[in-house]
């Protein structure tokens, strides 16, 4: 959902930040909500390192006015398996939104086209596998203080789950010490050590 990164922001005021270990993952560049602007001020206010991956390299070409981000083009699980150990880094807030949620829409002729491009079978359940086998991938670089936001996220109506692209993703980070600090607008946010 458009802009949903926003909702972070009372969380991301309680975190103390360290420079020497600490930085910022969004897995799914910005498409027009305003996420990877919104995270490179945060990197330049606390003088961390901002990752943004994606699969595709347009953003980049879209804020080449933003000079703190180090742009990765990869899917997210296998920069997250590959790349990830290798910076010597905790991630402090990570963004996860990309591998679209397969909804019928005005769009989903030009997105399936896309992800067949790519050789990706774009479907609910394979949105789902990515984006747990990204976190299954962070949780051993997530600061002890850290937060989690997940896009397109919703809360089932009258029960306890989540669908969307994080629905495996949030029990996952309950049973690793994290709590739900936000819940609405299509998504959720979970914190550890605040």
């Amino acid at each position: 959902m458009a802009n949903f990164h926003l909702n972070s922001q009372p969380y991301i005021e309680q975190l103390s930040y360290n420079q020497a270990t600490d930085m910022i993952l969004e897995i799914g560049s910005d498409q027009n909500e305003g996420s990877t602007e919104f995270f490179n001020g945060l990197s330049v206010n606390w003088e961390i390192p901002f990752y943004t991956v994606d699969v595709i390299i347009e953003p980049q070409h879209r804020f080449t006015h933003l000079d703190h981000i180090i742009w990765q083009v990869e899917t997210g699980s296998v920069w997250t398996k590959k790349v990830l150990p290798t910076l010597n880094k905790q991630i402090k807030v990570l963004y996860l939104d990309n591998y679209d949620w397969a909804n019928p829409g005005p769009n989903a002729d030009t997105i399936r086209t896309s992800y067949a491009f790519r050789n990706v079978d774009w479907s609910n359940m394979g949105s789902q596998v990515e984006h747990l086998a990204q976190m299954i991938n962070c949780v051993p670089y997530m600061a002890d203080q850290s937060l989690v936001i997940c896009d397109d996220t919703p809360l089932v109506a009258g029960s306890e789950t989540y669908t969307g692209k994080c629905g495996a993703v949030v029990p996952y980070l309950l049973c690793n010490g994290y709590k739900i600090v936000y819940t609405g607008n299509n998504g959720v946010i979970l914190a550890r050590g605040l």
